[in-house]
């Protein structure tokens, strides 16, 4: 009678077997720790880290090469030489010549097709990127990467800030990458640590607290001493723990410092917070 050591491995076994033999070569050639995978079948497990395998040997090997080279070099007219009933019509065939070869452009904001259509035939063609083609994967550029709208980014993180305050959405941890070193407050500078316990003993104040309106009244920022500015008009409805509920209305405003190209908060005035 063979013991168990003799009998031959059934496929769910020997699909294990090769799962963590993979697990291995991705741990050791790619620096990779795998999640727990114990929820998926030996079968999909194992077509997912061949794929991931595939992929990151193909990485490896990516030579880099100019978006232009890598869609085939396709003809194109200078932005200089388009009508303006031209521009529209020429923008939506090289957008497509990238989106056949697996590239989009995303834009963050809404800008003029002419603005779009220099920026790829002059900089996006010109960009180098992985030559790397892989079923189902698609490259995907950023318009605001290559050149920030820092109107709109103040915007967002004006929006955000407001709304983590007053919506009871503030997280510590988050915050320390919202936060400058030094926040001004009241006339007085915090570190980004007592900040949030600021703003955290303002929420535990409160059983509820809920934005009703923010409007952005201005917006200035300047790129030479890294700073910027959004001024509101804040409504939000706050119920303390202890006291009546009320809907609070009055100006703010933000300041902002530019660091490593991302806009952190070194200041800030709202109604009814610290007052």
């Amino acid at each position: 009678m063979k013991n168990s050591a003799d009998e031959a491995l059934d496929p769910d076994d020997d699909l294990r077997a090769s799962n963590e033999l993979m697990k291995l070569k991705l741990e050791l050639e790619h620096n990779m720790q795998m999640n727990d995978t114990s929820t998926l079948s030996p079968e999909i497990e194992n077509q997912w880290l061949n794929q991931i395998y595939n992929f990151e040997m193909q990485y490896r090997d990516a030579p880099r090469i100019k978006v232009y080279d890598f869609i085939g070099r396709p003809s194109f007219l200078s932005a200089d030489l388009l009508t303006s009933s031209q521009v529209k019509k020429e923008l939506k065939r090289v957008l497509f010549l990238l989106e056949e070869k697996a590239i989009v452009l995303d834009c963050c904001c809404i800008y003029d097709d002419l603005v779009i259509y220099r920026f790829v035939t002059e900089e996006l063609f010109e960009h180098e990127m992985d030559s790397l083609s892989v079923k189902g994967m698609t490259h995907h550029f950023i318009y605001e990467e290559f050149h920030p709208n820092h109107d709109h980014d103040l915007r967002r993180f004006a929006n955000d800030f407001i709304e983590s305050i007053f919506n009871r959405k503030w997280d510590e941890q988050w915050g320390e990458h919202l936060l400058s070193n030094s926040i001004y407050f009241h006339d007085t500078e915090y570190t980004p640590s007592s900040m949030s316990s600021i703003i955290s003993t303002f929420q535990e104040a409160h059983v509820r607290l809920k934005v009703e309106k923010i409007t952005i009244e201005n917006v200035t920022f300047d790129l030479d001493n890294n700073n910027g500015t959004v001024e509101v008009q804040l409504e939000y409805k706050a119920s303390p723990t202890l006291g009546k509920s009320r809907l609070v209305k009055g100006k703010g405003s933000i300041q902002f410092v530019l660091r490593y190209d991302w806009w952190i908060v070194c200041g800030f005035k709202f109604p009814g917070f610290g007052d």
